[in-house]
């Protein structure tokens, strides 16, 4: 009976080690497991911290273009390779007396001299080729109401992914500089005060 009950107690000795290893392993497999996901979670909640940073900044660039696309006195608008438009600002619809409804209809070559589409096309071709207006362009427009305007434009391409996706054009009204230009070849001896220049004094005979 002794040595059953020692060879008994031995045996429980033994089943409780293994117990309490198992359950030391489990334990520290445990530890392992929570710190591994306490890392994972402190990635993801970078992650997303992160990527919320960077969509409020993409949101706050977002309306300051906006805000300066729909507030600028020069005209801004968005078109494509074939140019037809895609956007336009209040500037662009107020020089052409458009709508905005209107912008989807609306190609550069409804409203450009049909002696200056030839040029226009060739901007559009140094755009492919190098992504940027390397030089001012001027172009005479024919507004909606049948009104001419004289613009001086310049533009870029748009990429997106790392392919052109469209051009942004921003065009300026010289109507009135054009104006004064043309009264001036007209009357060279006009000074641009609106005067006339003094005449010389003819020389008498004695």
């Amino acid at each position: 009976i002794s040595f059953k009950a020692s060879k008994n107690m031995l045996e429980r000795d033994r089943a409780e080690k293994a117990l309490r290893k198992a359950h030391e392993g489990l334990e520290k497999k445990v530890e392992e497991r929570t710190a591994d996901l306490a890392e994972t979670n402190r990635i993801l909640l970078a992650e997303v911290k992160e990527r919320r940073t960077a969509e409020e900044a993409l949101r706050q660039s977002e309306e300051r273009y906006q805000a300066l696309f729909d507030r600028s006195l020069d005209c801004v608008y968005v078109y494509d390779f074939e140019g037809n438009f895609i956007d336009a600002n209040p500037a662009v619809l107020k020089m052409l007396c458009c709508n905005r409804e209107d912008i989807p209809s609306l190609n550069f070559t409804s409203f450009i001299d049909s002696d200056q589409i030839a040029g226009a096309f060739q901007i559009l071709d140094e755009l492919k080729k190098t992504g940027t207006q390397q030089e001012l362009s001027e172009f005479r427009l024919r507004s909606k109401d049948g009104r001419y305007v004289e613009v001086e434009t310049k533009s870029s391409v748009i990429f997106h992914d790392g392919k052109p996706y469209a051009i942004l054009g921003v065009a300026r009204d010289i109507t009135d500089r054009k104006q004064a230009e043309a009264r001036i070849d007209r009357h060279p001896r006009q000074g641009r005060s609106g005067r006339s220049a003094p005449s010389r004094p003819i020389a008498q005979g004695r």
